[in-house]
């Protein structure tokens, strides 16, 4: 009985013994960050573990790879290691310079792929050096060939968008051709010898994108850095300091210009406005001028009615005259006609009657302030009633204004 006590508690201590030295071997597990690739101990087969959970490893290996990770090329110390990972580069110019940037890189989840990348890299690290370090070098400095210093350090963006262009599409092919540079200060033209994006019909020519071949996926490209060497970048301040007193110029002259420009632009508004105001006078004076003589004419027009009916009152009152005067003259003549038929008839003996007539009163009248002509008292006489010497005076006077005025006082005989 002793003996097989202790034979069970050496049993258990050397299972408790494999467990802690083998039990690693035999079971793991996988988080949802990492892919695992196992090898089996025996027959050397390769499986991919891609979800989280146990693994029955039984001995074999397990070689881990991360889903998604950065790559750095950067000479920042606390991007990627501690040294400078910048990728130097040689611009279109020849001049040198550095390049730091990241991207990220996922492996694919199709199982078959990856055991395909862990045959040719082993690992993860073998992965960084073999491919992405490797590729992303070579596509750096294709990307800055194909640029000056000048034109990558101040458009980053431009140098970002090719280099991603060609992370996703593949790399360009190129070739050397000679090409006219302007310089942008002297406005010198010189012929040199640049990298050029093959073409054919317009359609860039690239070569085959090795990522893809392991469906690798490149994303989020950024080049926040891009140095020169120190005499591109003295020769650079240079240049943007020429460039910028040369811009200055410009400003200062556009500026002038511009309010040249105000100057006569305000000059002409003034003018049109004058004439504005001028040709405004001029209307307000012309309607006024064309208002006076509309009343003129009306006016005269008036006056013109007032005066031909002036002269036709006039005519009338001249036909009236006329026609007064004609019958006027047409009854005196009448009258005259009348009269002088009568006077023809009797022999005018109204008019000498009323001659008479007057004779008689005037001497009668006179006759009664005379003095006594005769003496007042008479003596002798016939006594048989004779008139005075006055009533003979009178009688003489009367019968000589009858024989005058050819009356004959005579009555005659009543038939």
């Amino acid at each position: 009985m002793v003996k097989k006590s202790q034979i069970s508690i050496i049993f258990v201590v050397l299972i408790a013994f494999f467990v802690v030295i083998f039990g690693s071997r035999i079971i793991d597990s996988n988080d949802s960050t990492t892919i695992q690739i196992k090898q089996a101990a025996i027959s050397g087969e390769m499986e991919a573990f891609t979800d989280p959970g146990l693994i029955w490893q039984n001995f074999g290996k397990l070689i881990p790879y991360p889903k998604s990770k950065p790559f750095y090329f950067s000479s920042e110390t606390d991007e990627g290691t501690s040294v400078d990972q910048s990728i130097a580069v040689t611009f279109n110019n020849g001049s040198k310079g550095s390049v730091s940037g990241s991207v990220w890189y996922t492996y694919p989840l199709i199982k078959t792929d990856l055991i395909a990348i862990h045959k040719k890299f082993t690992s993860d690290a073998g992965v960084k050096t073999g491919l992405i370090q490797k590729q992303m070098r070579k596509l750096v400095n294709l990307t800055a060939s194909l640029m000056s210093p000048e034109a990558a350090m101040v458009q980053k963006e431009l140098f970002n968008q090719m280099l991603n262009d060609q992370v996703q599409n593949g790399p360009y092919l190129t070739e050397i051709v000679e090409d006219t540079v302007i310089d942008s200060i002297t406005n010198e033209e010189t012929t040199t010898e640049v990298v050029k994006i093959k073409e054919i019909d317009g359609i860039q020519l690239r070569g085959e994108n090795p990522f893809e071949d392991w469906n690798i996926t490149i994303s989020q490209v950024d080049v926040p850095t891009i140095i020169t060497d120190t005499t591109t970048e003295t020769m650079i301040k240079k240049r943007r300091d020429a460039e910028m007193q040369i811009m200055v110029a410009k400003a200062e002259v556009e500026t002038a210009n511009q309010n040249e420009k105000k100057i006569i632009a305000e000059g002409k508004k003034e003018v049109a406005a004058r004439q504005y105001e001028a040709l405004q006078a001029k209307m307000l004076a012309t309607t006024k001028a064309e208002e006076l003589k509309e009343v003129a004419i009306i006016a005269a027009q008036r006056e013109r009615e007032v005066n031909e009916q002036k002269l036709e009152a006039a005519l009338i009152d001249k036909k009236t005259a006329e026609a007064e005067k004609a019958a006027i003259l047409f009854r005196k003549s009448g009258e005259a006609e009348g009269k002088k038929m009568i006077m023809e008839a009797d022999g005018a003996l109204e008019i000498k009657v009323n001659a008479w007539l007057q004779s008689e009163q005037y001497w009668a009248e006179a006759s009664k302030s005379w003095p006594a002509m005769v003496p007042t008292i008479v003596n002798g006489g016939s006594g048989d009633g004779n008139t005075t010497n006055a009533m003979s005076m009178l009688e003489i006077m009367a019968t000589k204004a009858a024989k005058d005025l050819a009356l004959d006082m005579k009555m005659g005989a009543t038939e």
